[in-house]
This record gives C-alpha cells, sequence and structure tokens, in this order.
C-alpha cells in the first residue's frame, strides 16, 4: 500500500465575505479509484495540529488552513484562503474559485486499516479503508482535457503560470495514479 492516498470532493458552498470556502471533502461513496473511505474512520488528529490547506497536493503550495469535522454527509472542511496578495498562486487560486472554475478538495491521508473491495466473481475494484489519517487538505483541478487550459487561458495567464496551476501537477497525480494501478492490479 502506499503511504499517502487522496480522494476527491466538491465545493458545497461558499462565503466571499470572509474567504471562507466549504467543501464537502469526503464522502462513503465509491471514488474513480473504485476505494471508499469509512468517514468514522478518519482520524483528524494529525491535521488539526497543522490544519494546513494546500493547491494540487503540493506541499511546496500552502495557500490556507482548514477546520476539518465529521458532518452529516462526511468530512466537511472550512478552508480559509491566506489574505490577498501573500503568493500569486493563492491569488489565482482565489480568482479560479470565485469564478466556479476551481471547486473540487482532495484529502491526503495515510492508510491505517483497510480490506479490498471485489465483485461477484472475486475481481478486484479497489480498497475500503477502515481507518485513516488524515494529513491535509488540497484544493485542486486536475483538468483531463483541453477545455479545462483553454479556460485558465482565458483568464490571461502566463504559460508559466497554467504550468505550474495544471500541467506540472496534472503529471505528478497520473503518476501516483499509475503506481496506485499498478499496486492494485498486482
Amino acid at each position: 500500500m502506499p503511504d499517502i492516498h487522496s480522494q476527491s470532493a466538491y465545493l458545497t458552498k461558499a462565503s466571499k465575505n470572509d474567504d471562507t470556502y466549504t467543501f464537502l471533502a469526503s464522502s462513503e461513496k465509491t471514488d474513480s479509484y473504485g476505494d471508499i473511505v469509512v468517514q468514522e474512520g478518519i482520524s483528524l488528529k494529525r491535521f488539526k495540529k497543522n490544519p494546513i490547506i494546500l493547491y494540487q497536493h503540493n506541499h511546496h503550495s500552502p495557500i490556507g488552513t482548514g477546520k476539518a469535522y465529521l458532518g452529516d454527509k462526511g468530512l466537511m472542511v472550512d478552508i480559509k484562503l491566506a489574505p490577498p496578495g501573500i503568493t500569486p498562486i493563492v491569488d489565482t487560486v482565489r480568482g479560479l474559485m470565485e469564478a466556479g472554475i476551481l471547486k473540487a478538495v482532495s484529502i491526503g491521508f495515510s492508510a491505517l486499516e483497510w480490506e479490498p473491495i471485489r465483485d461477484k466473481e472475486n475481481n478486484f475494484l479497489g480498497y475500503k479503508f477502515l481507518k485513516s489519517l488524515l494529513h491535509e487538505i488540497s484544493i485542486v483541478s486536475i483538468p483531463a482535457n483541453d477545455e479545462a487550459l483553454a479556460i485558465a487561458k482565458s483568464f490571461n495567464l502566463s504559460n508559466q503560470h497554467i504550468d505550474d496551476l495544471f500541467i506540472r501537477d496534472n503529471l505528478n497525480i497520473n503518476k501516483n495514479r499509475l503506481r496506485l494501478l499498478k499496486l492494485k492490479q498486482g
């Protein structure tokens, strides 16, 4: 099993008055990898000590802080972005969120206890993470098509900014997906 896993979810409401955004960060719905994260099994202990919000799971791109808690639908997070002008990446992320382009988050966690999920023919489908330790929450885009880049270009971002925001991180995410697929097939 890899040390760090991720699961994505989406924006539920936004308050522009204080730069606080509320997300459903995780639920028990099967994700795109075929995995399920049991919500009651998520430990928030580590996250509460350092409630960091990253951009694209990049540890070099902290963009704010968050308050994570279990709600009726799953793991919720109230994200407070760093003040405007702190870094260009925070300003860009804020603008893309306000424009409705960035509206997803992903949790980064360690699996503490898990079991395989199999179909009736015993084919491996994914993992059910029974217990996990939340490390961080990231605002993510993961644009898998040219339309997402076209939207970013409509904001008159430099090519370097687009590379920083989308391409480089997408390549790292794809490497991690390949690693997960190899582990799941093995």
